[in-house]
């Protein structure tokens, strides 16, 4: 009996370090493999910002501010990448243009974000009147000239009233009025320059009195040789009573 406990008391303790060793053994090897485990991370996904200009002549300069990055060209797109979010964004202003899209908000989900910056040139009143004319008289007014920017301007308006108004870029132009044969215009043909404001101009016609004169003197003529040939007729037959007599 001794014999058999004193077999039993070390098996028990054989059992006892042994698994005191192994959790010792599985605790060292998960703590190397945390110390092994290689990380992974997920990088988000890019999408293109397009800005595409519109308006501007070739070779202009312009440039836009997106996500506190700034980038310019002389050609028509300018492009960034972002991840899914919102973005403020603003282009540069230009002198003599206005801007339609020129700043706000990219909302980007999952696409590309593309944006039409449109630039036009500003337009300054002009206005045009004629005195002088009578009701629904029809005149005409020519303006050709070239802009700031080099493009050039040719119109022409047929105009029913003593006022007109149009707009034009700033630049150098040269205007010419055309009225009816009975009208004699003053300062018909000029040049002017429009340099950021408005302009007016005032023209005077005159009524061309020598058509109509011509005309009077006409019928003056048939009328005095009406009466020539009245009296002459009226004496021809009075003689020739008389020498029938």
């Amino acid at each position: 009996m001794g014999f058999l406990n004193r077999c039993f008391t070390a098996v028990i303790l054989f059992l006892v370090i042994f698994s005191v060793l192994f959790v010792q053994v599985n605790y060292v090897h998960k703590e190397n493999n945390d110390h092994l485990a290689i990380p992974c991370s997920i990088t988000a996904r890019n999408y293109t910002i397009k800005f595409v200009e519109l308006g501007l002549p070739a070779g202009t300069n312009w440039s836009v501010s997106f996500n506190y990055q700034t980038k310019s060209s002389v050609y028509s797109t300018i492009e960034f990448l972002a991840t899914n979010g919102s973005y403020f964004y603003s282009v540069k202003a230009i002198e003599n243009y206005m801007i339609t899209n020129g700043s706000g908000t990219i909302n980007v989900t999952g696409k590309p974000v593309t944006v039409n910056v449109i630039f036009t040139p500003y337009e300054y009143n002009l206005f045009f009147n004629v005195s002088g004319l009578s009701a629904h008289s029809v005149w005409k007014l020519n303006i050709y000239g070239i802009t700031f920017n080099g493009e050039i301007i040719n119109v022409s308006y047929a105009i029913n009233s003593s006022s007109f108004r149009t707009a034009l870029p700033n630049g150098s132009y040269n205007y010419e009025l055309n009225f009816s044969k009975e009208y004699s215009p003053e300062n018909a043909k000029g040049f002017f320059d429009v340099s950021g404001s408005e302009k007016a101009f005032q023209f005077n016609v005159h009524e061309n009195y020598q058509s109509i004169n011509l005309f009077l003197v006409f019928i003056v003529l048939v009328i005095v040789v009406l009466i020539v040939s009245t009296i002459n007729v009226y004496l021809y037959l009075r003689i020739r009573n008389r020498k029938i007599k």
